[in-house]
């Protein structure tokens, strides 16, 4: 009987993994010890999984700082230790555009800090007028990324089913204090214990944020029942 063997990753997935998570210090290590040129670090894109992705700019770590401190007060130099610049990458077949390193993503800190700000979490957005006119009497609704709870307390004040996720804890508690029925979990989770249970799922302004977009995707999608509707809004790059 013939055994079967194991492939071990070339050394050029194991720098792209290292990447990836963050550990950048053992990249540059396989990167010195086996003289791996800098282009096999090209990213792949979160939504296919392949390499056709095109470069379309870059920024740099310090403007990003900066502009993060005296616009908002807002301190994030943790996030930028190690490189001098994100860049933006575009997926040639979808279009989508993403930052990479793909682990540079705000903590509970961070959005905590943000949320200090008066106007960071708008009590009414447009989206949400579009979202109210899409849903039917008797559905249940499941918004994610709900951040301090208007759009969910809008939908309970007229009796309308649904539930709100949000991962910054302080948004959440303050949530709770009003009985919002929102919980502090990921869409990840929640699709496991909801499976096809929502009329539609919403996710207003959090896509963005958002580094390995393609099981957030997914996961809403499970979530929601057999002809649901998944409602999405994200930043116009174009008005930027």
């Amino acid at each position: 009987m013939e055994k079967s063997i194991k492939k071990a990753p070339s050394i050029n997935e194991e720098i792209r993994q290292c990447v990836a998570e963050g550990d950048f210090e053992k990249a540059k290590i396989l990167l010195d010890q086996n003289e791996v040129r800098i282009p096999a670090l090209r990213p792949v894109s979160p939504l296919t999984g392949t390499d056709r992705v095109v470069k379309v700019g870059s920024i740099p770590a310090e403007h990003v700082v900066q502009q993060y401190k005296s616009q908002l007060g807002v301190t994030v130099e943790r996030f930028f230790e190690g490189f001098d610049s994100i860049q933006v990458y575009k997926c040639l077949d979808t279009g989508f555009r993403f930052y990479y390193p793909f682990h540079l993503a705000g903590d509970s800190r961070f959005y905590e800090d943000l949320q200090s700000i008066p106007w960071y979490y708008m009590e009414w957005k447009w989206e949400h007028e579009v979202a109210r006119n899409l849903i039917q009497p008797g559905q249940c609704i499941l918004e994610v990324g709900c951040g301090n709870g208007s759009f969910i307390e809008s939908l309970c004040k007229d009796g309308i089913e649904c539930v709100g996720l949000e991962l910054n804890e302080g948004a959440v508690q303050k949530a709770q204090e009003k009985s919002l029925p929102i919980w502090n979990e990921s869409i990840q989770n929640h699709s496991l214990s909801h499976h096809e249970y929502y009329d539609m799922v919403s996710t207003f302004q959090v896509v963005e944020h958002i580094p390995d977009v393609l099981p957030f995707l997914q996961s809403s999608l499970e979530a929601l029942k057999p002809g649901g509707k998944l409602l999405v809004s994200v930043p116009n790059h174009d008005s930027m």
